[in-house]
């Protein structure tokens, strides 16, 4: 989760910036190891498309939910 958080704190002002509303939502925070760092920016690339390919819309939004399943991670 706290991966998740900080991709949206670091895409914020360019969702801002477009009238993107940017939401997460996560069921229990559960431990991966990786580098948090890869996986960060892997996450802010992308929001940052589904900002652009959200931008022209009336109803802009950008939502992201993680989930544990089937000892998986998933983030939709």
């Amino acid at each position: 989760n706290s991966i998740v958080t900080e991709a949206l704190i670091l895409t914020e002002v360019k969702a801002k910036n477009e009238g993107v509303v940017l939401t997460a939502s996560a069921q229990g925070n559960p431990t991966i190891f990786c580098d948090s760092m890869e996986i960060e920016q892997v996450l802010i690339n992308l929001i940052n498309n589904a900002i652009d390919a959200v931008k022209g819309r009336d109803d802009k939004w950008v939502k992201i939910n993680s989930f544990e399943e089937s000892n998986e991670i998933v983030l939709q």
